[in-house]
């Protein structure tokens, strides 16, 4: 059986959703770019522990193959 074909606006938006509803994320100084299932996140987080879960809730988005973490520790 075939997977559905998710489209790039659907994870985009899949991702941010959970980026809002986690408690250790701040969701809005975090830009999200996708290309061919591969994202790229980039912006400033503000500890070590926010860029970890950043990469593991992208990672955990349906669709998402590759994550490629540019964000920036900001204190």
């Amino acid at each position: 059986m075939k997977q559905p074909l998710i489209e790039t606006q659907d994870i985009q938006q899949k991702i941010k959703k959970a980026f809002e509803r986690s408690a250790f994320i701040d969701a809005e100084n975090i830009a999200v770019a996708i290309n061919d299932h591969k994202v790229i996140l980039s912006g400033k987080v503000h500890s070590l522990s926010e860029k970890n879960q950043a990469e593991r809730v992208t990672f955990n988005a349906p669709g998402v193959y590759v994550v490629k973490n540019e964000l920036e520790v900001e204190y």
